[in-house]
């Protein structure tokens, strides 16, 4: 009881000697300088003590600050999520009738594989997520991005009769590549941008539109 009473007469003082100062708060009157108590004679070293609340600050909540807007490194992460991860996933239209005039499967069956990527693409938001907020912000996308490499070339020398071999190259690969590529590569943009976020963001999924057109005319070049 008496504790308590010492506690609010002490916050009663405090108060008082800020409302009798001009020009001081209550976290001004915190940061006061305290002078170290001279150490007794049963340890080596002095106590330290908080002089201020900007002590309490870790270095890992000082290097956690965003660093300044835009850069070389921002816009390069802005235009190649742009052209690698998003706009690369909009091209299967080109593949299913590649395969369908090739004779592979039927056009529903080759819609499936299309499915699929986008269903294995979504789900990995789930670890690729856990992985980004973790601090792994360039291993998550570069596999990812290594995963899409290894299902393009598992799609070119795959059998076309197989079906089998597509779903797991054209679904499954790159349905899983694309998801740990993408999601930490648009979150990445919060951490170089702030008063031209929105722009950036609409730059970044503007790549679903604009090079779609890029990829569609040189994977048919390819498949042709």
């Amino acid at each position: 009881m008496a504790i308590s009473a010492f506690s609010s007469l002490s916050i009663l003082l405090v108060k008082d000697s800020v409302s009798s100062t001009p020009g001081m708060s209550l976290l001004d009157t915190l940061s006061i300088p305290v002078e170290n108590p001279s150490p007794t004679p049963h340890s080596s070293h002095a106590t330290p003590t908080v002089t201020s609340l900007k002590d309490l600050e870790t270095p890992q909540s000082q290097a956690c600050e965003p660093p300044q807007e835009g850069g070389r490194n921002a816009w390069l992460a802005v235009f190649l999520t742009m052209f690698i991860t998003v706009g690369y996933g909009q091209t299967f239209g080109v593949y299913e009738d590649y395969y369908v005039r090739a004779g592979a499967a039927s056009a529903s069956s080759i819609s499936w594989i299309g499915t699929t990527q986008v269903l294995c693409s979504s789900l990995m938001f789930i670890p690729a997520g856990l992985l980004y907020d973790k601090g792994y912000c360039r291993a998550t996308p570069l596999f990812g991005a290594a995963l899409m490499v290894f299902s393009t070339f598992m799609v070119s020398i795959a059998d076309v009769s197989k079906y089998y071999q597509l779903l797991l190259a054209l679904g499954f690969a790159t349905g899983i590549g694309k998801g740990f590529a993408s999601l930490p590569a648009t979150a990445i943009q919060s951490h170089y941008w702030r008063k031209k976020y929105p722009l950036a963001m609409g730059l970044v999924f503007s790549g679903m539109q604009w090079f779609t057109r890029q990829y569609d005319g040189l994977t048919y070049l390819l498949t042709s």
